[in-house]
């Protein structure tokens, strides 16, 4: 009974959706979106906070679906187990491309930080041809650790368990697991494939330089981010301490949150920005994004914009301002 109701949701909007989801005993984190369009049939799903399922995905047929928090499931997507006891199970700030295929039926796995790429495959069991002739029909499942990358095209066999940290080239097969980290390419044919070591820029300790530079390209985007994906104007004026973001005459300043001598000098609403571990700043209130909407920046309703910019497309942290504790 509990299928068919999931089923009848398909074209119903996000809101109306999550709700019946819940009151269906399903756990569902704040600010999860299902597209209209989107096939979402499991017998258990958990959804972590800001989870989006974009319209025209086919999730179906499974056990249990769980989908850590920040992830994306793009347009498109086929999730589906052919015996209907399959699991698929990612971690956080899991996303994937366009046309990307999840054959569930031994079990999918993965961890933290991972991305599929359009037109993937992962396919957990070999075929239909009869074992009395010698063929196989094994169902194996496909474990991905953190910070797994398949870029285009990669198709995963069943059984492959792929390490933390391993990168693979497009158009790669993944006939065998890989056990160490790095660039990973093969022929799938040949005697052995090649596994060379991720490029340092990709694996650098951030320093302050490097976020000075890479700050200022992110608020050089806003600005087109925000028109696109909102149709609103936002300006933005760069400030001695930092940022100032303009919506439709709603004011954000965004602080360097790594200057001390900060002082608040006025009512305008602040976040501060800081790569370093949240203990640093024992006087700052921090967010992880998933709380904007109820703690901060629902006045000048824009709260979703920078949450799916900052969290969801950079993976920053930001934290509150909180004038009368100071900033330490």
């Amino acid at each position: 009974m509990r299928r068919l109701i999931l089923f009848a949701c398909t074209f119903a909007p996000s809101g109306i959706r999550i709700w019946i989801l819940r009151r269906l005993g399903f756990q569902i984190g704040r600010n999860c979106r299902i597209g209209i369009g989107a096939v979402v049939v499991a017998d258990q799903i958990r959804l972590g906070n800001d989870v989006q399922i974009n319209s025209l995905s086919i999730i179906y047929n499974l056990r249990e679906f769980t989908v850590g928090s920040g992830s994306m499931i793009s347009y498109l997507n086929i999730i589906y187990s052919a015996k209907g006891d399959g699991y698929f199970r990612v971690g956080e700030r899991f996303g994937t491309g366009l046309w990307a295929i999840f054959d569930c039926t031994g079990g999918i796995q993965a961890g933290d930080f991972c991305g599929v790429g359009p037109q993937s495959f992962l396919n957990t069991h070999a075929n239909h041809l009869p074992t009395s002739l010698g063929f196989t029909n094994k169902y194996s499942p496909i474990t991905l650790g953190d910070r797994v990358w398949l870029m285009l095209g990669v198709k995963v066999t069943p059984g492959v368990s792929i390490a933390d940290d391993v990168h693979v080239a497009p158009g790669t097969v993944v006939a065998r697991s890989i056990k160490k980290s790095g660039f990973f390419l093969n022929s799938y044919m040949g005697e052995t494939d090649v596994l060379m070591p991720i490029p340092e820029m990709r694996m650098r300790k951030v320093d302050a330089a490097f976020i000075d530079a890479w700050m200022g390209k992110v608020f050089d985007d806003l600005p087109r981010y925000v028109e696109a994906v909102e149709r609103r104007r936002c300006v933005v004026t760069r400030r001695s301490d930092g940022w100032e973001l303009s919506f439709d005459g709603d004011k954000l300043v965004v602080i360097d949150g790594r200057d001390k001598s900060i002082s608040h000098r006025d009512n305008t609403l602040y976040l501060l920005y800081d790569h370093r571990d949240p203990a640093d700043l024992p006087k700052v209130n921090w967010l992880d994004c998933h709380s904007l909407e109820y703690c901060f920046v629902s006045p000048i309703r824009n709260w979703r914009t920078l949450r799916e910019f900052f969290y969801g497309t950079h993976g920053m942290l930001l934290a509150e301002w909180e004038p009368s504790k100071g900033n330490g």
